[in-house]
């Protein structure tokens, strides 16, 4: 029996590498949804032409308005397709964007915008990335990956991650972190 399959081992041997990569080829190209917006229809509760907001103090803290916004009644989740966003910080600076879409999780106490972003403030300062930032309500604080920071003063900062407050007074750069003045 050895004999046969020794006769046949090249073939046994190539079906088998042809059968892996198609495999692995399947796995690779099968189309997987984005995790951002990763929820069956039918379990969501549309509003149209609407808004969400967090008040503080009287103060809104946040505020994120858009033509349609889906809520997942269960988790509290709501999902907003090219949302303007604003932000304030404590001390008043504000900071608006628009995203392709924004997820809020209520129980995560979370925002997560998805990129690219132009982030700008009233006081002229600018944030851009390509990548998703996370606004924790909590701490009033954005995080995420590659960023480039303009500052008013003429301050430039890129870093492969970054931590800022929400008036981008305090911007803390990680990974191939550049700080540079005047370009």
């Amino acid at each position: 029996m050895w004999k046969r399959i020794g006769k046949y081992k090249f073939s046994i041997s190539g079906s088998i590498v042809v059968l892996l990569l198609v495999i692995v080829l399947y796995s690779l190209l099968q189309e997987t949804p984005d995790d951002f917006f990763q929820v069956p229809a039918n379990t969501l509760v549309e509003f149209n032409g609407s808004h969400l907001e967090e008040r503080r103090n009287g103060q809104v803290i946040w505020k994120i308005q858009a033509e349609k916004i889906q809520v997942n009644p269960k988790t509290q989740n709501a999902y907003v397709v090219h949302p303007s966003v604003f932000f304030r910080a404590p001390d008043g600076v504000e900071m608006t964007t628009a995203a392709n879409a924004c997820k809020v999780e209520r129980a995560q106490k979370r925002i997560i915008l998805q990129a690219p972003l132009q982030v700008s403030t009233n006081r002229g300062d600018t944030l851009q990335t390509a990548e998703n930032i996370t606004y924790r309500m909590d701490t009033q604080q954005l995080s995420g990956g590659k960023v480039v920071v303009k500052r008013r003063d003429g301050v430039r900062l890129q870093g492969d991650q970054f931590t800022a407050d929400a008036a981008l007074k305090k911007i803390m750069l990680r990974g191939h972190a550049q700080v540079s003045k005047g370009v």
